[in-house]
């Protein structure tokens, strides 16, 4: 039996630094960022969920 890891994200991180709220687009293109590191990290699974 091989073992899979995987992660998931349900976009919590919609405020930056400073607390400004940030545009959905801006989320979603952090959700893919987020999915592409983990895959060149080998993380087999990445499941994402905005808003």
């Amino acid at each position: 039996m091989e073992l899979e890891f995987g992660l998931d994200t349900f976009g919590d991180v919609t405020a930056d630094a400073e607390g400004t709220k940030l545009p959905y687009a801006q989320v979603i293109r952090n959700v893919v960022e987020q999915a592409v590191l983990a895959d060149s990290l080998g993380v087999d699974a990445f499941g994402g969920r905005t808003r």
